[in-house]
């Protein structure tokens, strides 16, 4: 299982990784080919520039076709997140959780999440079809905080106008600790998900799969060539020494005889 975190420099954008133990890799967004197709789970963390997000809409969609997890925080004034609408708003307001019984609310209530409510970057004014509202705010459920969306792709976005990554940066432990449980609940589910979809195939395309993904062949190909070209180029010299020393030796003899 492979976390990738969206980067552009600031520190509080790896920070939240970190303080969960598990193990991840920096995707730089400034790089000219920024590849998702090897990661099992995406973060995108506040402050991330929204035209590069623009760009890589196609690329996303992508990822979660093949059953990718995409977590996006804060802002999303780019608009890229397909079936999303989102409007900015006053900091401050309160919120509440909707879905208590999530696992992303382990030992989580209103309260904790309002002690920190400046983290609410705005909200969705429209969501995916079918997909569950999370967290909205407070006596206006049609302004939605945070959502999970499982069913319009084979993989599922959880997307929230909180942003727990710069709080957990902040030293907030409310925030740390929902932050821990969205990682928690990724990682559970992405497990899950390569273990069905290995138990999907048979025994050779396992093999073949796993054969495919530990040898880059055109490596090996190179490796065998220059090796080959080296012995060539070695036997070409040690044959070609050798006859120098045949046509050399004979004639300083010869020459001494006659001396």
């Amino acid at each position: 299982m492979k976390i990738g975190v969206l980067y552009s420099g600031i520190y509080w954008q790896e920070f939240g990784l970190k303080t969960t133990g598990y193990p991840f890799e920096l995707i730089y967004i400034y790089r000219k080919k920024v590849k998702f197709d090897r990661y099992d789970i995406i973060v995108i963390p506040k402050g991330i520039n929204q035209e590069f997000l623009k760009d890589c809409k196609e690329n996303l969609e992508k990822f979660l076709d093949h059953g990718g997890t995409l977590i996006s925080f804060g802002e999303m004034d780019g608009q890229w997140l397909y079936g999303t609408h989102w409007k900015s708003s006053n900091k401050g307001q309160q919120i509440e959780i909707v879905a208590v019984e999530h696992e992303l609310f382990r030992d989580i209530d209103d309260n904790m999440l309002n002690q920190w409510s400046k983290a609410v970057h705005g909200y969705f004014e429209a969501i995916p079809s079918g997909a569950k509202k999370l967290v909205t705010v407070k006596g206006d459920k049609n302004k939605c905080i945070a959502f999970i969306d499982d069913v319009s792709r084979k993989g599922t976005v959880l997307a929230m106008t909180m942003d727990p990554d710069y709080h957990t940066y902040a030293e907030i432990d409310y925030a740390r600790h929902f932050f821990l449980n969205i990682m928690n609940w990724a990682c559970s589910k992405s497990y899950f998900n390569s273990r069905k979809n290995i138990s999907r195939k048979n025994g050779f395309e396992s093999f073949r799969a796993n054969f495919k993904e530990q040898f880059n062949w055109k490596f090996i190909i190179i490796q065998i060539f220059v090796g080959v070209l080296l012995s060539l180029l070695f036997w070409y010299f040690q044959s070609g020494g050798k006859n120098i020393e045949k046509k050399i030796i004979p004639q300083t003899q010869n020459q001494l005889q006659k001396k």
